[in-house]
């Protein structure tokens, strides 16, 4: 996953923003230092956060050109979530053996 966000973001255009979806918090809890170590400018929202924080999350995404990723829990963002500043977005899945056909 770094990876694809180094690839996308290596010129650190401030115009790009990308967005990360997990349906697991705790991927984006194992993203979150290493966002850190590389000095990328972040946001996070998720369900533990109440709609204050969320918002004031979306402000910073929309309007802190320093803050060029979100990391996305699907419990939160999977309805009415206005997006426009994002250009790129991942969704992490994680498929389980158990349930294939």
């Amino acid at each position: 996953m770094m990876t694809l966000i180094a690839a996308v973001t290596r010129k650190r255009d401030n115009t790009v923003k990308v967005i990360i979806f997990s349906q697991w918090t705790k991927f984006l809890d194992l993203i979150e230092p290493h966002l850190i170590a590389a000095n990328y400018g972040y946001t996070r929202i998720d369900g533990t956060m109440n709609v204050k924080h969320r918002d004031t999350a979306l402000k910073k995404l929309n309007n802190d050109p320093e803050c060029t990723i979100m990391l996305a829990s699907l419990s939160v963002c999977s309805v009415g979530l206005n997006l426009v500043a994002v250009c790129i977005r991942f969704l992490h899945i994680l498929v389980n053996d158990i349930l294939k056909f």
